[in-house]
């Protein structure tokens, strides 16, 4: 049997997954809603009562059940494991929300992302520009499995808070150094790499308060920092370094290992031992062709 292309695919589920929904479930509205995500966006099918509002509903992404389908080719296993999936995500969602309106502001954190490559998020949410990098911040939401689920703060949602992005600034860093604190390894030769424990959207630990800075105390030198990920960066000490080469490995990278979900920056930096600042390494690169 000829498998289905993701069209046909999207629609047949879009048609059926209420056939697979108990009772309840079926006056629901079914629709497919582009997601947008770090550094992109995601088709997802949304499932909810058309009487209330979307607050804690799961989105059922369907590149995933997709791939799922091309695995198996069992149209029924993949509608029924949709169906469990959105079942099991509405209870756990109702939840979380009743976690979240409980937190208060102490589960706010920041997250460091490509400013360009996420202009659809950061444009209806608080911001601010760092270089060629952007902050803006989510609510942090623990799970039973020992997991965490982010939801990104709006500009609706500060206003209601009353908090300006400046609030949020140093709110969300006191919150991420204490809720992900920071994690340095070593990997020899004056090489380190800094996130934090969890190693998740790591990255944002070069805002950490010090950190960079008693990082280039421990190595007596300024630093470069290479962004490795949203998840991590690497730094070494600076000096006799050919920046236009670890420029040129950044930028491929990007193109040929990391998943572009994971993509940080094209960018080399230079953190300044003395000053504490941290600036973009200027090396004109050619594009590839």
């Amino acid at each position: 049997m000829t498998a289905m292309d993701f069209c046909e695919f999207r629609e047949r589920t879009l048609n059926s997954i209420r056939d697979y929904l108990p009772e309840e479930f079926r006056g629901y509205r079914c629709e497919i809603k582009k997601i947008d995500k770090i550094n992109g966006s995601r088709e997802a099918m949304i499932i909810q009562d058309p009487d209330m509002e979307y607050e804690g509903v799961p989105s059922l992404y369907l590149d995933d059940f997709y791939e799922m389908y091309r695995d198996c080719r069992d149209m029924d296993f993949v509608m029924r494991s949709a169906a469990e999936f959105y079942i099991k995500g509405i209870r756990l969602g109702k939840k979380y929300i009743e976690k979240l309106k409980k937190s208060g502001n102490d589960n706010i954190i920041m997250v460091l992302v490509n400013a360009d490559m996420n202009q659809a998020i950061l444009e209806d949410a608080p911001h601010r520009r760092i270089l060629d990098l952007a902050v803006f911040y989510r609510r942090m939401i623990e799970c039973d499995d020992g997991t965490f689920n982010l939801v990104t703060v709006n500009n609706d949602e500060a206003e209601a808070l009353g908090l300006t992005e400046n609030d949020l600034f140093f709110l969300a860093r006191a919150n991420t150094v204490r809720l992900l604190p920071t994690d340095v390894k070593s990997l020899g030769g004056n090489v380190e790499v800094l996130s934090n424990e969890r190693g998740i959207l790591g990255a944002s630990a070069v805002l950490y308060e010090q950190v960079l800075s008693e990082l280039a105390e421990r190595q007596r030198n300024d630093l470069y920092v290479i962004p490795s990920s949203i998840h991590e960066v690497i730094t070494i000490p600076a000096g006799d370094v050919d920046t236009k080469a670890l420029k040129e490995m950044i930028r491929n990278a990007n193109r040929t290992i990391l998943r572009q979900k994971d993509i940080l920056s094209d960018n080399l930096y230079h953190f300044s031992r003395e000053n504490r600042e941290l600036t973009l390494v200027c090396e004109r690169i050619l594009p590839y062709s």
